[in-house]
């Protein structure tokens, strides 16, 4: 029977069928068990934690309001642009390979990858970070140590991310930044980061061809910032960037989160609630991994507010324009009469790395650069592997041999043309390399065209500030500062190195000029001493002081006036109008002596007149502009650390002592002279208006101040400052000679140190019959014969009044 049996299951048992059908049935069996615990038993309590985890709320951002001068012109939109971006929620098994092979793809097609790995690109690694809590805050982000340095990270990360070691330092960088990037949004999945902007649409070409590869990668439509007027406006505008912690608190009440980017400086930090606009939302629906499922509902963001200047774009560019070119001016006539050498030149280059150590050090076989690099592995033979240590130490090797000649001036010339500071064509390179072409030539043709600027000399004088200001209503005109900077490469894809740059300049380019350099503001401050004794009746409009020359009643050292320490002769009997006119120091001593001795018993009612004008005219406060500014210094005892003496007081009375005012805050007293002693509050935004043209908010002039001067008094300051312009004496006739518009002005020089040149000034204002603007001009260590303050001046005068195009269109007829 069993055989039987057994001959029986032994056929059905090897038959194929009946295993594969047996399995089937187990494998059935099974995923209805596993269904029955899924749906049934667990089901409820599965779909409710999806619920919980996988609704997600992300923002929309509004479009920024533009900013905008008077006159509508664009100073800061908003540009569509095609922007690269990778998904962190679509996991790649192979992805530094890929990451490699985008970055190859974007240097290919010269896009520029954003980089905001704080790490410097060479060796030795320095952080780039702007602060110390910046520093804390992102290596908490990347759950590093805190004790770490630069090098540290680096290392690190390269470790940490799998960075392949045959890629070199440069390489590594690049794919770090993307590393680091996305380690950062680890628990955010959903948010894309954003790799390149701004890309050619080539460049979008190439990565759809190539879309099954770079899976991960896509490319979006993002409204960027962007400054149409690049330098001439950047101070005034200021960039964004990402939020940091004390910004977030500041802002968290309007919605702010981590991930926002915000008004860092000038205006766009001043009306960033107006700018941003109102956020909306996206509720996007995603898995346990992060990874986007499905979008469940959108609410629309509400666009910014336009913000609208009192600037005068035309006139803000003008200024700019021919406060350079008299920088310049000034720098050619020391060089052409031997006050600066091109061996002081090329050091001072070289000092402020404007000549780079790190090209140099780069340099190949065959360049001058490679022979200067040379003689520093000579020097320093442990520098031959490490090229990029001890700078200072190379740069003083650099100008030791220039100084003593084992670097001529022709060598230095050509290391500027293989730096890219310069360029040549063959035939000048030819005529330079066989001495055809001298080295003062070539670097004053190289001046002449910009292509050396005066902040890349880093020679007195390299820097400069104007400010133009309406007279009946305090509304600025023009804010100019020299060097400046490109907020460009800020905003959006904030530029590490650049920033460094900026910060390591001697000439330092992020210090806003004329609102916040302050300095001593010499005799463009007599007319100030002049009301304060006309007002007090310590003198009067026809009291005459004899000139001494040397003024002996104020104790030693003996104060001077400037015609006896230069000629040794004197200006005679004076009245104010003519004191102003030939800036005579002695009168306005007497002046402030008479006020200092007028009161018995009060030594220091001279300083206290002084400071009361000079407090009524507006140069002991803030100017009243909207952004971040100096607050000025007046000379009072108040601020002195040694008993007041009579000698600070006539030295204050001149413009010196401890007296520091910024060309914004000399404006301002210059507009209220200039109207007759209305103060007005300075202002630098006109309205605000929303993206339907309605006006929000406009600015209207408020008085601060009615100073109610005797016109007699009046009169006569303002001739003695049109007798400078005009007058037979006047310092400044030669330069506004022929100019068709009256002006009222007046120079000044105040000496800082012994070993550099003294601060120029101009201030004025035009039409002298009927005042519309103030005028001031500060150029730091920039006294010359050039003039270069009162020619600055006098070119943004015409440009106000349309005299430039109407002496061209004469020409043209």
């Amino acid at each position: 029977m069993f055989k039987n049996i057994y001959k029986l299951i032994i056929p059905m048992v090897t038959n194929r069928l009946f295993i594969l059908s047996f399995v089937i049935v187990m494998m059935f069996s099974t995923l209805v068990v596993r269904l029955y615990q899924l749906q049934i038993i667990h089901g409820e309590e599965y779909q409710r934690n999806l619920k919980v985890t996988v609704m997600r709320t992300l923002p929309l951002p509004a479009n920024r309001g533009n900013i905008y001068d008077h006159n509508g012109k664009p100073l800061a939109i908003n540009k569509v642009a095609y922007t690269i971006k990778i998904d962190p929620s679509i996991t790649v098994a192979n992805l530094n390979e890929v990451l490699l092979r985008l970055i190859a793809l974007l240097e290919k097609h010269n896009e520029k990858q954003v980089d905001e790995f704080p790490i410097s690109k060479e060796e030795p690694f320095v952080f780039l970070f702007s602060s110390l809590n910046e520093e804390k805050r992102w290596k908490e982000d990347m759950n590093l140590k805190q004790d770490l340095t630069a090098t540290d990270v680096f290392n690190y990360l390269r470790k940490f991310f799998d960075v392949p070691t045959e890629l070199s330092t440069s390489e590594a960088h690049k794919l770090l930044s993307i590393r680091a990037a996305l380690y950062v949004q680890r628990y955010k999945a959903y948010n894309p980061i954003t790799l390149a902007v701004n890309v050619s649409k080539e460049s979008v070409i190439a990565i759809e061809e190539q879309d099954d590869y770079f899976s991960s990668i896509f490319i979006d439509i993002d409204s960027l910032r962007y400054y149409p007027e690049g330098e001439n406006f950047t101070h005034i505008l200021g960039y964004m960037r990402g939020i940091d912690d004390k910004e977030l608190e500041e802002y968290k009440q309007y919605g702010y989160v981590r991930t926002d980017v915000v008004g860092k400086t000038g205006v766009e930090k001043l009306e960033e609630l107006h700018l941003s606009g109102k956020k909306g939302e996206r509720v996007i629906e995603a898995n346990a991994s992060g990874k986007r499922v499905s979008e469940i509902n959108t609410i629309t963001p509400i666009n910014g507010n336009n913000v609208f200047l009192t600037l005068d774009a035309n006139l803000q560019e003008k200024s700019m324009e021919v406060l350079v070119e008299n920088l310049k001016a000034v720098l050619l006539s020391k060089l052409n009469s031997g006050e600066i050498t091109l061996k002081q030149l090329f050091i001072s280059m070289v000092k402020s790395n404007n000549i780079s150590i790190d090209h140099i050090m780069n340099a190949q076989e065959s360049t001058t650069q490679y022979t200067i690099k040379k003689l520093i592995v000579n020097s320093m033979p442990n520098l031959a592997m490490a090229q990029n240590d001890d700078r200072e130490k190379a740069k003083e090797i650099i100008t030791n041999a220039i100084q003593g000649d084992v670097l001529s001036s022709k060598q230095m010339v050509l290391c500027l043309y293989e730096q890219g500071m310069i360029t040549c064509d063959d035939d000048d390179l030819r005529n330079i390399k066989n001495n055809i072409m001298a080295p003062i030539q070539v670097v004053r043709e190289k001046i002449t065209a910009n292509e050396i600027t005066p902040q890349a000399t880093n020679l007195d004088p390299s820097t400069g500030s104007v400010a133009v200001v309406e007279v009946n209503t305090g509304a600025v005109l023009s804010l100019v500062t020299y060097p400046s900077y490109d907020n460009n490469m800020l905003a959006n894809n904030f530029n590490y190195e650049y920033y460094k740059k900026l910060m390591d300049d001697p000439t330092t380019p992020l210090v806003n000029r004329p609102l916040s350099q302050g300095k001593a503001p010499g005799s463009t401050l007599k007319m100030a001493t002049a009301i304060a004794g006309l007002e007090s009746g310590t003198i009067t409009t026809s009291t005459k002081i004899q000139d001494e020359g040397i003024f002996t009643k104020a104790g030693n050292p003996a104060a001077k006036c400037l015609i006896y320490s230069r000629y040794g002769t004197t200006h005679g009997a004076v009245d104010v109008v003519k004191a102003l006119e030939v800036s005579c120091n002695y009168f306005f001593y007497e002046t402030a002596y008479r006020m200092s001795h007028g009161v018995n018993g009060n030594k220091l009612a001279g300083i206290e007149m002084l400071d009361k004008y000079l407090t009524l005219f507006g140069l002991a406060d803030y100017s009243g502009i909207e952004i971040d500014h100096f607050k000025p210094q007046i000379a009072s005892p108040e601020n002195s650390q040694e008993p007041w003496q009579d000698g600070q007081t006539i030295r204050a009375a001149i413009g010196q002592s401890s007296n520091s005012f910024s060309a914004v805050n000399m404006a301002k007293y210059i507009a209220t002279l200039a109207n007759g002693g209305t103060r007005y509050k300075l202002h630098l935004i006109d309205k605000i208006v929303d993206t339907n043209g309605n006006e929000i908010s406009k600015t209207t002039p408020i008085i601060e101040e009615q100073l109610n001067m005797d016109p007699k008094n009046l009169e006569a300051v303002y001739k003695g400052m049109l007798a400078v312009t005009s007058g037979s004496q006047g310092s400044l006739r030669k330069i506004f000679k022929d100019f068709p518009i009256q002006v009222a002005g007046k120079s000044g020089t105040a000496e800082e140190g012994k070993k550099r040149s003294s601060h120029t000034w101009f201030t004025g204002f035009a039409p002298y019959d009927n005042p519309q603007i103030a005028v001031v001009v500060m150029i730091p260590f920039g006294e010359s014969a050039v003039g270069p303050a009162s020619k600055t001046a006098k070119e943004i005068m015409a440009t106000y009044f349309g005299l430039n195009s109407q002496m061209e269109t004469e020409v043209k007829q």
